[in-house]
């Protein structure tokens, strides 16, 4: 298959699994001590935040995560304007998407916006 063809393939192909989810209830210091159970994937860059039923609603960079009071929530702390791909998107729709807005990563979410992937910028450099 050549490289221009792999473009057309799912985003699912080339998404990774090792996304950070967190529940938006959580505190800062809540969700330090999850992320430390749950053990995290190579590259975070974005943590997800996501309600009971697993749908996204948020982002939160790392940065504010880690520089926010223990106490906050991340529901005040989050980005709700959250850009997403639908997992019926290809590899090619991802490329484009992450350039157009200058992201290192994007999340991928079904139908009902529950988070099942996540497309970085580094997986093509």
């Amino acid at each position: 298959m050549s490289q221009a063809q792999h473009l057309h393939l799912p985003v699912l192909h080339a998404a990774r699994q090792d996304y950070a989810a967190l529940n938006h209830q959580l505190s800062v210091r809540e969700a330090l001590e999850d992320i430390r159970t749950q053990g995290l994937g190579e590259r975070i860059i974005y943590f997800y935040v996501v309600d009971d039923e697993q749908r996204l609603i948020g982002v939160l960079p790392s940065r504010r995560l880690l520089t926010a009071p223990l106490d906050a929530k991340l529901v005040e702390l989050m980005d709700t304007a959250v850009i997403a791909l639908p997992n019926r998107a290809t590899i090619l729709d991802a490329c484009q998407l992450l350039i157009r807005h200058r992201f290192l990563a994007l999340p991928v979410v079904d139908e009902q916006q529950r988070l099942c992937g996540l497309v970085a910028l580094i997986v093509w450099l």
